[in-house]
């Protein structure tokens, strides 16, 4: 479980606009991960809470399907890195699936510290442009 505490967003549409900023609330992401080896789990996430601006209809939010590679540091924490794969929800819901990155650090009591980056578009359609951008997220998160 997490809560983003910053969620920012750069995107480039087709006709050259560029457009970034910051979102005024935070997602709340539940998931499940399951270990496949010693050091390897495969996992889903999604955004039970979406993130907000002052434009937003519905709020961000993503179903995530990943693998997380944890590194143990020591007996009290471990360091971790994430590739997945995210379907866009509520108002990018148009937006093409893409890869998402993260990375993290756990403490032994599961409390942490994550980044995550998700890569959106959306082709053009009709007079409509399309864009290529990615959402970042830094979060606290508690494991158990």
């Amino acid at each position: 479980m997490s809560h983003s505490i910053v969620a920012n967003y750069d995107v480039e549409y087709n006709s050259g606009f560029i457009s970034n900023g910051k979102y005024d609330s935070g997602a709340v992401t539940i998931g499940y991960d399951y270990p496949v080896f010693k050091s390897i789990h495969v996992g889903i996430a999604y955004d039970a809470i979406t993130t907000k601006d002052d434009y937003s209809i519905d709020g961000v939010s993503f179903l995530n399907f990943y693998l997380k590679y944890i590194f143990p540091i020591n007996d009290n924490f471990s360091f971790w890195s994430l590739l997945g794969y995210h379907t866009p929800k509520k108002d990018l819901e148009d937006s093409n699936k893409g890869l998402s990155y993260g990375l993290g650090i756990t403490l032994k009591s599961g409390i942490g510290i994550d980044y995550m980056r998700y890569n959106i578009s959306k082709d053009d359609f009709n007079y409509l442009p399309g864009y290529d951008g990615y959402i970042t997220t830094y979060s606290l998160s508690y494991n158990f």
